[in-house]
């Protein structure tokens, strides 16, 4: 687990002293529009502290709009630019954009910093959607399930729809600075849903609003100190409603506030055994198949059997 000291605490408090100047909301969509951008994969911390920090915020009325080159100060010079968070960032090494298959068809999603998060939540579905045991005996279960993944998937396409960003975008190398795009209005619109968008884009698939409502939080019920870099709690709620308007602060974080929204219900239905042996049985049959596709076969002498008293599993 990461430790920080008292200097990278104040660093934190600088940073929401900056952002307190401006407007809560449209900062927030701001830094969730540079999210959107290939150019900025590489920059994904200091984006998700930013949008951490700014959700600590009040809102208030008549405050300023932050301008071009204040927006470039604040991601790119002190204090985060020359801070531990900057310090963290690392080439990403995955795709901008993927397809993910469900009900309904395919949707595009951001895989984001959570590790391997596609394909965790691919085996996830299939443990639970395709494989019996589940559907035998736990419907209710796997109804709220649905409920929670379909509605994320919609958003999440709706968005990449909003920004014109097609599956399986790469990542485009930006050294050092956060890329500010010409067309950032238009991309903060990508992110901006008022509670009449999400009806349209729920109500035709049978869900509604109160489907998304694990996911929401609002302005001011994060604390600046809670900021972790590698789980801060925006990660399990990314979805910020101001008034009657619902901002999706971090588009690369629903997967795995969807993973994390998943496995809570899991847990609280006493069903993590039975779901690890099915994963299990997921992620095999994913590995046979990629083997097969290679004329791969199994090793054809015998290897020594693991102990079986010891305790091993998966983890998702």
């Amino acid at each position: 687990m990461f430790q920080r000291d008292i200097s990278q605490d104040s660093v934190l408090v600088e940073i929401y002293k900056l952002l307190s100047e401006y407007d809560s909301a449209d900062l927030l969509a701001t830094f969730a529009a540079l999210q959107l951008c290939p150019e900025n994969a590489d920059h994904t911390m200091r984006l998700d502290a930013l949008s951490h920090i700014t959700t600590c915020l009040h809102p208030e009325p008549d405050k300023k709009r932050i301008s071009r080159h204040k927006l470039n100060r604040v991601c790119n010079f002190e204090p985060i630019g020359n801070s531990f968070i900057k310090s963290s960032e690392d080439p990403c090494d995955v795709p901008f954009t993927e397809a993910f298959t469900f009900f309904g068809g395919s949707y595009i999603v951001f895989p984001g910093i959570a590790q391997d998060v596609v394909f965790a939540l691919k085996h996830l579905a299939a443990a639970i959607f395709l494989l019996p045991e589940f559907k035998k005996q736990n419907k209710p279960f796997v109804d709220e399930v649905y409920n929670l993944i379909l509605p994320t998937l919609i958003l999440s396409n709706e968005i990449a729809r909003r920004a014109g960003l097609e599956r399986n975008i790469a990542p485009k190398y930006y050294p050092n600075n956060i890329y500010i795009p010409v067309d950032l209005n238009a991309k903060k619109d990508a992110v901006i849903f008022s509670a009449v968008d999400l009806v349209k884009l729920l109500f035709p698939h049978n869900l509604s609003i109160d489907n998304l409502s694990p996911f929401i939080q609002k302005f001011g019920e994060l604390k600046v100190e809670s900021y972790s870099l590698d789980n801060t709690p925006l990660h399990k709620r990314p979805i910020i409603q101001h008034g009657n308007q619902f901002i999706v602060s971090e588009p690369g974080i629903l997967l795995a506030s969807l993973r994390y929204q998943i496995l809570l219900r899991v847990k609280e239905a006493n069903l993590l055994e039975l779901l690890a042996g099915e994963y299990q049985a997921s992620v095999k049959s994913t590995v046979e198949k990629s083997l097969n596709m290679f004329s791969l076969k199994p090793a054809p002498f015998p290897f020594p059997r693991p102990n079986e008293k010891l305790f091993l599993t998966d983890i998702l």
